[in-house]
């Protein structure tokens, strides 16, 4: 996605990775399910930063399937890759099967970066990105 001077889109569904839920997650329900839903744009930089991280590390594991936490698209003209993670870190990139890992504290990173975009960006871009719902949070003191 980097580097060949098209604009790219990015659009993140996250829930937090040491989440427990009393029913699994899965790819059919991670955006329902997920705390943060941010779409960015443009040149935002968390855009090659977070494709960069995702394919950084080969992995050897696929996601589990009731314990996603983490939905990623990113869209650069007509291409669109699509990466699913676990609470475990690691990632599959959807169509391909390309196998990927996060560690820890790059989990960690992602859900700070993502949980400071909230109220921050525009969180319904203009573009064809349009469908994004953003989930509401449960009140404080819950």
């Amino acid at each position: 996605m980097a580097g060949d001077g098209q604009e790219a889109e990015m659009r993140v569904y996250l829930m937090l990775f040491d989440s427990l839920t009393y029913g699994p997650v899965t790819v059919n329900d991670i955006e329902a399910s997920s705390d943060y839903a941010v779409a960015l744009s443009k040149k935002h930089p968390l855009i090659d930063r977070m494709y960069r991280r995702l394919k950084s590390r080969p992995g050897t594991h696929p996601p589990a399937g009731e314990f996603i936490r983490m939905k990623v698209g990113f869209r650069k003209g007509n291409r669109e890759e699509i990466f699913y993670a676990d609470m475990g870190g690691n990632v599959a990139e959807w169509g391909s099967g390309n196998l990927f890992s996060l560690t820890k504290d790059e989990m960690k990173k992602i859900e700070e970066e993502i949980s400071y975009l909230e109220g921050v960006v525009d969180l319904k871009p203009e573009s064809n990105m349009s469908d994004l719902r953003r989930v509401p949070q449960i009140p404080e003191g819950r």
